[in-house]
C-alpha cells in the first residue's frame, strides 16, 4: 500500500489553491475511506466504530487494497450517484452541494479524515475485523441470518456488521 507523507494530508484540508483533483487524491485511500464513512455512517462514523468496520470491509474486498475496495462494495457511492451525491465533493475546499452548512460540519470532517489517516497509514488499529456490513433490518440483515454470518461488535454502530466465519 502506498504511504503518503503527512504534509500531503495537512494540504488537501487545508490549502484552498489544492482540489481533489489537482492532488490527484481520488486513490487516496485515506480519503476514500474518510467519504465512504460519511456515506455509509454520518458525521460521526469514526466516534461510533462503523469507519472501523467499513476500513475492514474495503481491505477484504479489495483484497488489500482499500480503493479498489470502495469500488467495489460502494460505487454509486465512489461516482456520487448515490442518496448522497456530494460525499464525493468531500476533500474540496468547500464542497459546492453543503456550502450553506459547511461551517457546522467543517470540524466533523476534518476529525474524520484524521482518522481514517491513521487507520489506513497504520497509526491507529481497527476496534473490529468483519467480512460484510449493512442495514440492521431488510435484505442485508436476511442475507446474514441465511447464510449463518456471525455479528461482529464495532461499537455502538449505525450498521451491522458481520463476519462469515460460523464458529
Amino acid at each position: 500500500m502506498k504511504r503518503y507523507p503527512l504534509i500531503v494530508w495537512l494540504l488537501l484540508i487545508s490549502c484552498p489553491s489544492i482540489s481533489a483533483a489537482q492532488a490527484d487524491t481520488d486513490n487516496y485511500p485515506g480519503l476514500v475511506l474518510a467519504r465512504i464513512c460519511v456515506h455509509e455512517a454520518g458525521w460521526l462514523a469514526d466516534k461510533t466504530g462503523d469507519c472501523d468496520g467499513i476500513y475492514q470491509v474495503l481491505k477484504r474486498v479489495g483484497r488489500n487494497n482499500l480503493v479498489r475496495g470502495a469500488w467495489r462494495y460502494a460505487p454509486r457511492a465512489m461516482l456520487g450517484i448515490s442518496g448522497r451525491p456530494w460525499v464525493v465533493e468531500l476533500g474540496q475546499i468547500v464542497p459546492s452541494a453543503l456550502s450553506r452548512i459547511w461551517q457546522r460540519v467543517r470540524n466533523h470532517w476534518s476529525r474524520i479524515m484524521r482518522y481514517a489517516h491513521k487507520l489506513t497509514t497504520g497509526t491507529q488499529r481497527a476496534r473490529c475485523r468483519p467480512d460484510h456490513l449493512g442495514v440492521r433490518t431488510g435484505i442485508d440483515w436476511d442475507r446474514a441470518q441465511r447464510a449463518g454470518w456471525r455479528e461482529v461488535d464495532c461499537g455502538n454502530t449505525l450498521n451491522a456488521f458481520w463476519s462469515r466465519k460460523t464458529d
